[in-house]
């Protein structure tokens, strides 16, 4: 780097009073100074991050490892839970579900965990999908085109998978699409679902199954 600024000073005449940044700062070479591009890039990042958080359902965007709220929702131990995102980070798994009956807190659990995700250098993009949303689109789209909710859940680096089995069974062939497509490509989903692995495998095939829970954690919640 520092080579490439004294090549630069060596090709441009500097204007006179040399040059600055925006916020004033004398540079050696034309640009920004370091904190005017850590602000930046802190800028981006957040504008990357908002983007994200708003595909959580609104009523679900409260939901943080920091919040006290959480413990009282989800019906796990939160320690365990959090272990096995650091896995998924890690590369350790490809898969995590969260399984429970309804009521069990496992979306608020999943959207703690996305939210957590986003701020890891790890991720470069998450998502809040819901299965049932996710099949529809695939109803309303043209033949032999893929729907842009689905094209995005399949592209996302991370995303949580909401509810499996909510969608009509007729719905049931997108959830495999996405999951064949994610495993192809390596890339880790967190999945909330009521049904077992077998009843999994009876809805959507056992290659499905397969593609849900191998190389995954399960985190039961009661």
């Amino acid at each position: 780097m520092k080579y490439f600024r004294e090549l630069v000073n060596s090709w441009v005449i500097p204007p006179p009073g040399g040059w600055k940044c925006h916020c004033g700062v004398e540079l050696d070479f034309p640009g920004v100074c370091d904190a005017c591009a850590e602000e930046r890039r802190t800028e981006e990042a957040v504008a990357r991050i908002s983007s994200e958080v708003a595909t959580i359902p609104v009523r679900f965007r409260w939901a943080t490892f920091d919040d006290p709220e959480l413990r009282q929702r989800c019906k796990t131990d939160l320690r365990k839970a959090r272990k096995a995102l650091q896995d998924l980070f890690d590369r350790k798994i490809q898969n995590l579900v969260l399984l429970g009956a309804a009521g069990a807190g496992k979306s608020s659990l999943a959207c703690a965990m996305l939210q957590s995700a986003l701020y890891e250098e790890v991720v470069f993009s998450g998502r809040f999908c819901a299965a049932v949303t996710l099949a529809a689109c695939r109803t309303d789209s043209g033949l032999g085109t893929i729907p842009p909710a689905l094209y995005d859940a399949m592209c996302a680096s991370l995303i949580v998978l909401d509810d499996v089995g909510q969608e009509p069974e007729r719905n049931a062939p997108v959830i495999t699409e996405l999951m064949q497509h994610r495993y192809n490509d390596g890339k880790p989903t967190i999945v909330t679902t009521w049904l077992s692995p077998a009843e999994v495998a009876q809805r959507y095939s056992a290659g499905t199954a397969r593609r849900f829970f191998e190389h995954s954690a399960i985190v039961r919640l009661s």
